[in-house]
């Protein structure tokens, strides 16, 4: 037999989005817009442990016309 990866993606998509980091971030690869979610959260004991800031309260906004986007800032 043969190994398949499951994480192997086929279908090259217009957009990937993944979170975890609890900073909103857009970024490009190949022509895929990257987008990173935030959290909605404050710093937890452990993240203050591990010196790590989040930025809560962010949202991505997509233009699907022009792939222009824009983080809003729900926090202020």
């Amino acid at each position: 037999g043969y190994d398949i990866d499951p994480l192997f993606i086929k279908i090259v998509p217009d957009f990937f989005v993944s979170g975890h980091i609890h900073r909103a971030t857009v970024n490009k690869y190949r022509n895929v817009t990257l987008l990173n979610c935030s959290c909605w959260v404050s710093q937890t004991d452990y993240q203050e442990k591990r010196g790590i800031i989040p930025e809560p309260a962010r949202a991505i906004y997509v233009d699907l016309n022009t792939r222009k986007t824009k983080i809003l800032n729900f926090e202020k």
